[in-house]
């Protein structure tokens, strides 16, 4: 029964994101907010911004219009829904919560699209963000019951997260896609464990992000732009904390993993710059094309090849989180060693190729 609650929320996020998004391309050439070519930069002609928005609106018209119809639709439902609304209207006050922090990251970066924000500034504003979320109860423990140590796991958690999308966004489809991959692969963990209102959730955005992705993908016809990198950022963080990966039934502690499996790309982009840039002598806030789809590009492959590969990567890499609950710890620590190997060939092959 509750498949086709996925599939209808999925379907009018899709649509919505697929009528709003060339409206906004129309409002950021209107006004000028367009992302030029630059030296740091791959795209080669002027591209409009404001693609988030697009996503953004879609993502939260689907769900003001499924509250509105739960609420005096109620007649029309089948009884195995019925049964549920309940709960959905407990999750009503966690869910203000996270649409809040999203539209703020959202604004915030608009605000960088427009004017411009040093990294110090962002981070201040992003980490207050994190913070609302903490003092309204999303936390992350790992079975530690020390408050401070929580407070450092989940805003450093957020952080992290938001901008290792913001900075995968280097190429058109490149965040997009690898956030529409995440989403779709948290989206079955928590159909596989009965979470109805974080797949209900997940199922939205993910139409939100296909969607926009449809003008997105190479050659772009519109980018993210800063606003729209963070706000996907901030909501697969936010979704990997307000998610359970961890039940009594698991046979290890391994589950709890899950969520750096399926972020596994956006990760592991963002340790290699930092460490490049480290060893350059570079302040990790300075822009450069030298992300791992930069150094694909090197390889010889096309810009849509380099996208195509990293979303291969993202879902090879991802798709053992699905499992880490059903098998046993040796069974867990062998997909975790697999996944370091398959990064491990990954930084090989790139070092032999500066050589």
């Amino acid at each position: 029964m509750w498949n086709f609650v996925y599939l209808a929320a999925f379907l009018l996020s899709l649509i919505l994101s697929l009528l709003l998004t060339p409206l906004f391309r129309k409002v950021a050439l209107a006004n000028g907010l367009v992302d030029y070519p630059a030296a740091r930069k791959v795209h080669q002609v002027p591209t409009p911004l404001l693609g988030g928005a697009g996503l953004l609106f879609a993502f939260l018209v689907t769900l003001l219009l499924g509250f509105i119809f739960i609420a005096f639709g109620r007649p029309l439902l089948p009884q195995g829904i019925v049964e549920n609304l309940p709960g959905a209207f407990n999750t009503l006050p966690r869910l203000l919560i996270i649409v809040a922090g999203g539209v703020l990251i959202f604004l915030l970066g608009l605000i960088d699209d427009l004017v411009g924000l040093k990294a110090g500034w962002k981070l201040l504003g992003q980490g207050l963000i994190a913070l609302l979320l903490f003092f309204w109860g999303l936390r992350i423990s790992l079975f530690i019951p020390n408050l401070f140590f929580s407070l450092v796991l989940t805003v450093g958690w957020v952080l992290l997260i938001t901008n290792s999308f913001n900075l995968l966004d280097n190429m058109d489809g490149l965040a997009a896609g690898a956030g529409l991959i995440s989403t779709v692969l948290f989206f079955l963990y928590a159909v596989g464990n009965g979470a109805l209102f974080i797949a209900t959730l997940l199922a939205v955005f993910a139409g939100a992000v296909l969607g926009f992705l449809r003008y997105n993908f190479p050659p772009a016809k519109i980018f993210l732009g800063e606003a729209g990198s963070t706000f996907i950022g901030y909501f697969l963080a936010v979704i990997s904390v307000t998610a359970t990966f961890y039940y009594q039934k698991a046979p290890s502690y391994l589950p709890v993993l899950a969520p750096i499996f399926i972020l596994a790309i956006p990760l592991f982009d963002t340790l290699s710059v930092v460490v490049i840039r480290f060893r350059e002598g570079r302040s990790i806030f300075t822009p450069g094309k030298d992300h791992l789809s930069h150094r694909l590009l090197k390889f010889g492959l096309t810009k849509q090849e380099s996208v195509v590969v990293i979303y291969l990567l993202a879902l090879g890499l991802g798709l053992p989180a699905l499992v880490l609950e059903k098998v046993p710890l040796t069974g867990g620590l062998i997909l975790l060693f697999q996944a370091l190997l398959f990064l491990g060939i990954l930084t090989i092959l790139e070092k032999k190729e500066k050589l």
